[in-house]
């Protein structure tokens, strides 16, 4: 495995913990963290650890173990259901961060990659995704949104075979995510909705749900792993 991509198993605690806020993407310590010293430094809170998120969302070793270390346990539903799509469908990863799981995905032949975040809200983030594109000779087309807005993709008439988003559940994309698909098109996420909006049960149907992925909603603040197709 390329060693860029062997996080910290402890995290970086003290600079963090102090703003209260269990997950962070201010890249303002980019300098420090993404120091190209070839280590892969993940942002997280201290009460994260590959073991207890195992734990949290009931996810079995065996699966558990096939992930490498820079991914997720939500990030199997959405590995097992792409493998078996053609390779050269668009995919957008919303919220992105750092695009580790794009990376994943094109280790695995995908070739249409695009991610987008906040970056005026979440400090420079897409600088240190692109910086980290650039070591992993990763080739992603990153896209810089205003914070919560993805209208840019409207405007630009652009639409997706897939998206994805996860870690980020605090919103559901629904009316977000309909008019950037494509027709058949699917949407994979981590959601708290356990139903279909009304005014969406005819423009999407749920493929699959991953419940076990949300036995643990009071620590995290996560939720199952849904699958969306595109149907109206």
């Amino acid at each position: 495995m390329n060693s860029i991509l062997r996080p910290l198993k402890h995290y970086l605690k003290a600079q963090f913990l102090s703003k209260n806020e269990s997950i962070i993407y201010k890249i303002k310590y980019v300098s420090t963290i993404y120091n190209l010293d070839q280590k892969m430094y993940f942002i997280k809170s201290g009460e994260w650890s590959y073991e207890n998120m195992q734990e949290w969302y009931g996810i079995e070793n065996d699966d558990y173990d096939k992930l490498p270390d820079y991914l997720y346990p939500w990030h199997i539903p959405a590995i097992e259901f792409l493998s078996d799509l053609n390779k050269d469908i668009s995919i957008l990863d919303l919220n992105t961060g750092i695009p580790t799981f794009p990376y994943y995905l094109s280790t695995l032949g995908f070739n249409n990659l695009n991610g987008c975040d906040n970056s005026k809200f979440q400090s420079n983030i897409l600088k240190a995704a692109k910086l980290f594109a650039k070591k992993v000779n990763l080739n992603i087309n990153l896209i810089e949104l205003d914070p919560g807005y993805y209208g840019d993709y409207i405007k630009i008439g652009k639409k997706f075979d897939v998206i994805t988003n996860f870690g980020v559940v605090t919103y559901f994309f629904l009316p977000l995510v309909y008019p950037i698909l494509k027709d058949n098109g699917y949407f994979i996420s981590e959601t708290l909705h356990f139903e279909i909006p009304s005014q969406f049960q005819s423009k999407f149907k749920i493929v699959k749900r991953f419940d076990d992925f949300g036995k643990r909603l009071d620590k995290l603040g996560g939720g199952n792993v849904t699958i969306f197709q595109k149907i109206g």
